[in-house]
């Protein structure tokens, strides 16, 4: 997210007249559209205070994670340290200008994630360690690692065919030992390995993702994010009462299909009749006012 983000806002600072403006423009009518249905469809649904469904709507909830009622979307986490990244973004974009000063950053994050996972259930969540995981400190280093690939692209050697080839063929190899439980691989290397690679426009890793399935697929992940915790949570009782005679094996595969064919299909509803029209009315409200 961060590299994506990072990478889009350099070029459009050449081109727009209030850059920073516009991104938060964007940022707010990508987001939070799709975000206050789904909250409004967990208050239908459940039983939520208004400091809670407050807490969520405008992205506070994660200050207050280990509260009972508090993250009650089971994937908001995620969503609160990207707002805030967000939030945060003007400060990052100016320090990120100076690869120095934004080494020095990563360093200090870093530090302070092996801190957290080393002493955050002792120090702060003794009796739920849970807790620990979806807070920005344990992922704010990787954030930066985005940004730092940005920069690393730069670089001349990086738009050499032969070093694209290389990391063509050290992703196929990693993935092959993976597949083999030989290694295990750091999430984080293998998606800094593609990220790599996908930038190289005659890139193997390119190409396979620049395939149309992948780039539905793309169009479709942040309502498909959001909604496959509810369609998961409704499916199972009636897929338990129907499958539960089959082998379990069996039984894992079909539920999931079942479950990834649902939330595909609401997904693209919720793209054609929502996602799309405040994607367009975005670009209409910067078209308009990049022009005065």
């Amino acid at each position: 997210s961060s590299f994506t983000i990072f990478s889009l806002f350099q070029k459009r600072v050449k081109n727009e007249k209030y850059p920073l403006r516009f991104f938060y423009l964007r940022r707010v009518l990508r987001i939070f559209p799709l975000w206050w249905l789904l909250i409004g469809i967990y208050v239908v649904t459940g039983n939520h205070g208004i400091k809670e469904v407050l807490s969520h709507m405008f992205f506070t909830f994660g200050f207050y994670i280990d509260h009972p009622g508090y993250n009650f979307t089971t994937i908001g986490w995620s969503l609160f340290i990207e707002e805030w990244f967000y939030l945060l973004f003007p400060l990052i974009y100016y320090l990120s200008r100076r690869v120095s000063i934004l080494l020095l950053v990563f360093i200090v994050l870093l530090g302070l994630q092996q801190y957290w996972l080393n002493r955050c259930h002792i120090d702060f969540f003794p009796l739920a360690s849970n807790f620990c995981y979806p807070l920005f400190p344990r992922h704010a280093v990787y954030l930066i690692i985005g940004i730092l690939l940005v920069h690393l692209i730069e670089f001349s050697l990086f738009r050499k065919r032969i070093v694209h080839n290389l990391i063509d063929t050290l992703i196929i190899v990693l993935i092959s030992l993976k597949a083999f439980g030989v290694i295990e691989i750091m999430y984080e290397f293998s998606m800094g390995l593609i990220i790599l690679s996908a930038f190289n426009h005659k890139s193997l890793i390119r190409k396979f993702f620049e395939l149309k399935i992948f780039v539905s697929l793309g169009r479709l992940c942040y309502p498909f994010y959001l909604v496959h915790t509810i369609i998961i949570y409704y499916l199972h009782r009636p897929l338990n009462q129907t499958l539960y005679k089959l082998d379990i094996t069996l039984e894992f595969y079909i539920r999931f299909i079942i479950c990834v064919v649902i939330t595909f299909i609401v997904a693209k509803i919720l793209n054609i009749s929502i996602e799309r029209y405040f994607l367009s009315l975005s670009k209409r409200l910067i078209f308009r006012l990049n022009a005065k």
